[in-house]
């Protein structure tokens, strides 16, 4: 199974961050409706964070070592970052689904961007009124499913793009080394801000 390891990752942090969140002790029954991945990955997940010595288990119980309690406090760190970031624009349930999804895919590039982003989000402009050059993505206004489009393709707040060529119905950008093209339409949706080099 080629992408066994990203779910396994992904499993793992999840599991981390609910420790975290629960004074780093849960029954291990519980985690079972918060993380929607087959029982396989659940205790594959579990078996190797014990090898690992991350976590402590008895079957029962489940317990953050010390190792464990350093890695799953920078993995909750990052889910409220991104969560305080989103809380202004959308629910406080909608902001928590939000960075659950895109938590485990977003660089500690990314991650500074963001808390520093989080007092500029008004002050973005639509990226279809940007001129060619470097800028930072301040948010995305969008449907959910299109916000979520757009998350699976990488693009996200705190994300610095190029703007490369702008055509009659949309432009083309590169991010993280990818070029992307998105219509004007998908693009009145991107607020950006101009990226200053310190």
């Amino acid at each position: 199974m080629k992408e066994e390891p990203g779910i396994l990752k992904i499993v793992k942090e999840d599991i981390l961050r609910i420790l975290a969140e629960n004074n780093n002790k849960v029954i291990e029954k519980s985690l079972k409706p918060h993380i929607k991945v087959s029982d396989y990955f659940i205790d594959k997940a579990i078996i190797e964070m014990v090898r690992d010595k991350l976590i402590s288990s008895s079957g029962q119980f489940m317990e953050l070592t010390g190792g464990g309690k350093i890695k799953a406090g920078n993995i909750l760190k990052k889910h409220l970052v991104i969560e305080k970031y989103f809380e202004d624009l959308k629910s406080k349930k909608e902001a928590h689904r939000i960075s659950n999804l895109i938590e485990h895919y977003i660089s500690e590039e990314v991650m500074e961007n963001l808390e520093k982003l989080s007092t500029f989000k008004e002050k973005g402009a639509s990226l279809v009124k940007f001129d060619k050059g470097e800028c930072f993505i301040t948010d995305i206004i969008s449907s959910n499913e299109l916000f979520e489009r757009l998350i699976s393709m990488g693009i996200f707040p705190g994300e610095k793009i190029k703007i490369i060529r702008d055509l009659p119905n949309g432009l083309i950008f590169s991010i993280r080394n990818k070029k992307v093209f998105i219509s004007d339409e998908i693009a009145k949706s991107i607020r950006v801000l101009a990226y200053e080099k310190e």
